[in-house]
């Protein structure tokens, strides 16, 4: 039965003093996170390899600011005159297989695909950036587009190993310590019982929730510190479910003319996935994720030259279908446009013969259907064809 008491373990000393690095060239990478957030500064940066060189750390610091690839786009992972307690050593796959893996914090998210794969298993709700580590993700609830079908990481975190501000560690699975009905927990430890009252506000019925601590009556001990940014303890360990068989993904370009057509879309295929997965139909329209670029995206693209790199065509017609939207052949790169003589204007890539406002980028599962009457209007392609296996393509 699960219990409001939770039992935190003394961590032994380090086998060796753990440095701090204090000059310039040690802190000059860790001042900023993917924000670019001015004024970063930092007292010193220390590299741990193990929970007992954490909790040696954490134990006389004042102030620690725990970070991982520092991909964050909100400015938490900038220090402001912490003491950076990077997780780059903590950097070990502890166990992978198809029911679950368990992976130090600072294994980044795409090392954890790649042990998974061999394993025919596969972690859903990998943020954008695959260079973001486990650690990292847990302490931030970060999701990418795939959290459209599963959700925040949130929903796939079973267990955590955290080392607590007295160098104490903590260690949680999911279900074995919920809140007392009077909304808190207990604490056991060395410096003897701490109650930690839970937030008295309410959490937004959302699918991704980031902003402050998660509270809900009778919460599990896991969700506290997920989202809590480092704030509660530093996350040395995560233990995560995954699906298996990794599931063969196909995906599809689809060109809208409008902001308001990409909302009514991503709302029918919402529909559709949900009937779909209720159903366990195998012909179902199974969408795992939905991107949106919009006009401006597209002209960047364009105007960087990244659309010709890969060799991938873009849709030009208003007809285009959804199969043929999205190519992994290798094209041949059309060359680029020159302005006439009669222009004065500076050379820079024409826009394209149809100017599309809103594209959307589908993610479709296993149970992705062939030839199948789609749900959203001809402007955004008319049927799904032939869809291709992400697993098959030659440029994956």
């Amino acid at each position: 039965m699960a219990s409001h008491r939770i039992h935190c373990a003394p961590l032994p000393e380090p086998a060796g003093a753990v440095g701090v690095a204090s000059g310039p060239d040690a802190i000059g990478d860790f001042l900023e996170d993917a924000a670019h957030h001015p004024g970063g500064h930092a007292a010193g940066v220390a590299h741990p390899a193990t929970e007992a060189e954490v909790g040696a750390l954490l134990r006389p610091s004042q102030r620690v600011l725990p970070v991982g690839a520092q991909s964050s786009l909100t400015g938490g992972a900038t220090p402001l005159g912490e003491v950076v307690v990077t997780t780059r050593r903590l950097n070990r796959i502890v166990t992978a297989g198809s029911n679950g893996i368990t992976a130090q914090a600072g294994v980044p998210i795409a090392e954890l695909q790649e042990a998974l794969a061999r394993c025919d298993a596969w972690y859903p709700p990998t943020p954008t950036f695959e260079g973001a580590c486990i650690g990292g993700a847990a302490a931030t609830n970060a999701a990418g587009a795939a959290t459209f079908k599963y959700g925040a990481t949130r929903d796939w975190i079973r267990g955590l190993r955290v080392v607590l501000a007295d160098g104490s560690l903590l260690e949680l699975h999911r279900g074995e310590h919920c809140a007392h009905t009077d909304g808190y927990f207990e604490l056991h430890g060395a410096g003897g019982v701490r109650r930690i009252p839970l937030p008295g506000y309410r959490m937004p019925d959302v699918p991704k929730r980031s902003a402050g601590y998660f509270a809900r009556p009778g919460m599990d001990a896991v969700d506290l510190f997920i989202g809590s940014e480092g704030t509660l303890g530093v996350i040395t360990e995560v233990t995560c479910d995954v699906v298996s068989p990794r599931p063969e993904i196909c995906l599809v370009w689809l060109t809208l003319p409008d902001d308001a057509g990409a909302l009514a879309l991503v709302a029918a295929l919402r529909r559709e996935a949900r009937a779909a997965r209720r159903s366990r139909d195998p012909r179902g329209m199974d969408v795992a994720a939905v991107e949106h670029l919009d006009r401006r995206s597209l002209e960047l693209v364009r105007e960087d030259g990244a659309d010709r790199r890969p060799a991938w065509t873009f849709p030009r017609t208003r007809r285009s279908r959804c199969s043929s939207s999205w190519s992994c052949r290798r094209a041949p790169c059309p060359p680029p446009r020159r302005p006439t003589t009669r222009s004065a204007a500076p050379s820079r890539p024409a826009p394209p013969t149809r100017r599309s406002s809103a594209c959307a980028v589908c993610w479709i599962g296993r149970a992705c259907s062939t030839g199948r009457r789609s749900p959203f209007p001809p402007t955004g392609g008319g049927r799904i064809n032939s869809a291709r296996s992400a697993r098959r393509c030659p440029r994956r």
